[in-house]
C-alpha cells in the first residue's frame, strides 16, 4: 500500500530572497514540514509560489540537507497580468493547503499599497480555492481604515492564523474577533547552524557583530525617514564603530543581512564602504543563505542588529544580542518572549542611543542570563506550532 501523499502550497517565504530572513522562513517550514513527513509517514509534495524553476528549489534543499525533495513551482500571484493571476488561481486549488508567510512582517500597509493589496488578494483567492493557514508572522498596523477592513475578511477566511507577537494576537483580537487565532514564536528561531564551522573570530578578543541595515542607512524606501525615527541610524553605528575599532580588546564583524548587488536596501555594500574606512575591521562574506550567515554570527561574543533575523539568528543560537528596533515587530518578536533588550529607534535621541547602546556592550555577559528563559519559551512555541502542522497533516 503506497503512503498517502498531500501538496503543501508554501506562499510569500522566497527561497532566493535578497533578504536572508524571507529565506529563512521558507527553509525552516521544509525542514519543519520534511519532519513532519518522517513523523507520520505521510508524503509532501511541495508547490512553492516562485518565478525560479523547480530544479533550482530542489538543488538548494539538497545542498542544505542532502535529501531531493518532490516540488513543483509556481509563478506567485500578480494582479497586472491576467494569465499569471488565472494560473495561480487554478494552481492553489491542487494544494490540500497553503501556508503564506507574507515575508514575516508585510500583511501590513506600512511598506506600500501595492505590496499589502497583493498579498491580500492571494490570500482571498487562496481561502477560497483552497484552506490557508498564515504562518507566525507579525501582523499591522494598517494606516487605511479599507486596508485593515480586508485585512479582517481574509483572517476571518483562514483556517489557522498564527502571529509571532503578542502585539498581533491582542490587535487581531480587537479587529478580528472572529479569527482563529494562536500565537507561536517566529519559525526561524529554530533555523539549523554549524557551530563546529570555523570563520574569522579571534581569540583573545571580544568579537562584536555588527549587523548594518542598508534600508535604515538610507532613511527608508523613500530616503526621507520613511520608519520615522528618533535618532539619526548612521551617526550612532559610525559613533559606536568610533570608539570600538579603536579600542584594542575588541575585534568588530560587520555582517550584511540582505545582500544583492545593486540593490536599493543591500547591506553588503554599506557594510563594505564602513570596512574601507575603518581598516581594522572584519567584513563577513556575501553569504548566499540564512544558515550560512548564522554559522558565522553564532561564534560572536556579542551581536547588534537592525535586521530583525539577524538578531533571531544570534538570540537562537544563544548570542548575546541587542536588536537595534525600527518598527513594532521587534517589540513584539521578543517582547512577547520577555526579551526587553533592546535599542528603541522611535524613542531615543542620538545620544540617548548611544549612551545606552555603549552600556549595554560593557556589560553583555550580562545579557546571556538574561536570554536563556526567553529563548526557551521560543522554542516552546516553535516545537507547538510544528506539532500543530503535524495535527493539520493527518487531518487532511
Amino acid at each position: 500500500m503506497e503512503n498517502k501523499e498531500i501538496n503543501v502550497g508554501l506562499y510569500d517565504m522566497d527561497f532566493f530572497d535578497l533578504n536572508l530572513g524571507v529565506n529563512a522562513l521558507g527553509i525552516c517550514h521544509v525542514l519543519m514540514l520534511d519532519r513532519i513527513s518522517e513523523r507520520t509517514n505521510i508524503n509532501i509534495k511541495y508547490t512553492v509560489f516562485t518565478p525560479e524553476p523547480a530544479e533550482r528549489v530542489v538543488d538548494l534543499f539538497y545542498r542544505i540537507y542532502g535529501k531531493k525533495l518532490n516540488v513543483v513551482t509556481v509563478r506567485p500571484i500578480s494582479i497586472r497580468h491576467l494569465d499569471v493571476f488565472l494560473n495561480f488561481y487554478k494552481e492553489v486549488k491542487k494544494c490540500n493547503f497553503v501556508i503564506d508567510a507574507t515575508g514575516g512582517d508585510s500583511f501590513a500597509d506600512i511598506y506600500g499599497n501595492i505590496r499589502y493589496i497583493r498579498g491580500t488578494i492571494c490570500k482571498l483567492v487562496t481561502s477560497k480555492q483552497s484552506k490557508l493557514i498564515l504562518a507566525p508572522q507579525t501582523i499591522g498596523p494598517f494606516n487605511s481604515k479599507v486596508n485593515e477592513k480586508f485585512a479582517v475578511i481574509a483572517m476571518n477566511r483562514a483556517a489557522k492564523v498564527y502571529v509571532r507577537d503578542q502585539l498581533s494576537y491582542d490587535f487581531i483580537k480587537r479587529i478580528a474577533p472572529r479569527a482563529n487565532i494562536k500565537l507561536a514564536s517566529d519559525v526561524a528561531m529554530g533555523l539549523l547552524y554549524d557551530a563546529e564551522k570555523e570563520y574569522c573570530y579571534v581569540d583573545g578578543k571580544i568579537n562584536i557583530g555588527i549587523n548594518v541595515s542598508g534600508l535604515l542607512w538610507k532613511g527608508g524606501y523613500t530616503g526621507n525617514n520613511q520608519f520615522n525615527l528618533t535618532l539619526d541610524y548612521a551617526k550612532v553605528t559610525q559613533m559606536i564603530l568610533d570608539k570600538y575599532t579603536a579600542d584594542s580588546s575588541y575585534q568588530v564583524h560587520l555582517i550584511a543581512h540582505v545582500i544583492e548587488d545593486g540593490a536599493y536596501e543591500d547591506d553588503y555594500s554599506v557594510c563594505k564602504k564602513l570596512s574601507e574606512k575603518y581598516h581594522n575591521i572584519i567584513l563577513a562574506p556575501q553569504f548566499t543563505n540564512p544558515i550560512e550567515v548564522k554559522n558565522y554570527i553564532c561564534h560572536m561574543d556579542l551581536f547588534i542588529g537592525a535586521r530583525m533575523h539577524a538578531t533571531i539568528a544570534a538570540f537562537s543560537s544563544g548570542v548575546p544580542t541587542i536588536p537595534v528596533a525600527y518598527s513594532r515587530k521587534f517589540e513584539g518578536v521578543f517582547g512577547s518572549i520577555s526579551y526587553d533588550i533592546n535599542i528603541d529607534c522611535k524613542n531615543l535621541k542620538t545620544d540617548e542611543a548611544f549612551i545606552k547602546l555603549d552600556n549595554l556592550i560593557q556589560n553583555y555577559k550580562e545579557i546571556e542570563s538574561r536570554m536563556r528563559s526567553p529563548l526557551l519559551k521560543a522554542k516552546e512555541r516553535i516545537a507547538d506550532y510544528e506539532d500543530a502542522l503535524c495535527q493539520f497533516i493527518i487531518n487532511v
